[in-house]
């Protein structure tokens, strides 16, 4: 089982491609209108795999909370893409779905902690019989995610497969080694890095803007 650093998530990219995939797929098979959605998101996620410009933390942890808190808002998402064909998803989501995202992520690495990060016998074993970094968290993830929240299989995987990237991403995949609360300042850090870079290249494009309306003028 291999641990690679090839991607922006710092997991091995054919078992985080692999694990997107199937995510992706069981959502699709369930039928559900929010799962339909969720796997939407996954899909882009798979699609961007090394692209930090496409899909930005925020979003992803925001998409986590609305799945764990508001999934008839996903079923409503999917409704309005399933009446208009030219998207293929739509970007809009409750005001509070960071929040609500970001709080999960703190409940569940209580538990997934007992699992993927302990140096135990069960550990070792989930380890062992997956042969992959990615597809063990997933599965460890799910029972955690399914006592939870009490949802089907399909949405467990999505939900945990959101994590994964959320935590490797945001603490380079460091996240077994750090107490709650140091991955929790590793998210707002890269949140609010990135909020700031955005708003440096708006500036940037307005002062561009400017001036090649005032060279226009000349």
């Amino acid at each position: 089982m291999s641990i690679g650093t090839n991607t922006k998530y710092y997991v091995d990219r054919e078992e985080l491609v692999s694990l997107l995939a199937q995510a992706e797929e069981e959502l699709k098979a369930s039928g559900g209108d929010a799962e339909k959605n969720l796997a939407s998101y996954l899909h882009l996620h798979r699609f961007a795999i090394g692209d930090d410009s496409m899909v930005e933390l925020e979003g992803t942890i925001g998409i986590l909370g609305t799945a764990v808190t508001a999934p008839r808002f996903l079923e409503e998402q999917q409704r309005h893409i399933d009446a208009n064909p030219n998207l293929m998803f739509a970007t809009r989501l409750p005001e509070s779905a960071f929040q609500w995202g970001r709080q999960f992520v703190k409940e569940f690495l209580r538990e997934i902690r007992k699992t993927i990060c302990a140096n135990n016998a069960e550990s070792s074993q989930l380890k062992e019989e997956y042969q992959s970094y990615a597809k063990a968290f997933a599965v460890a993830g799910s029972a955690v995610v399914l006592d939870m929240l009490g949802v089907a299989g399909p949405m467990a995987l999505g939900i945990t497969t959101l994590l994964l990237l959320t935590l490797s991403r945001a603490t380079k995949n460091a996240f077994c080694k750090m107490t709650d609360e140091e991955v929790l300042r590793a998210i707002d850090t890269e949140v609010r890095e990135h909020q700031e870079m955005k708003k440096r290249q708006l500036k940037e494009f307005q002062a561009g803007d400017t001036t090649n309306r005032d060279e226009h003028l000349l």
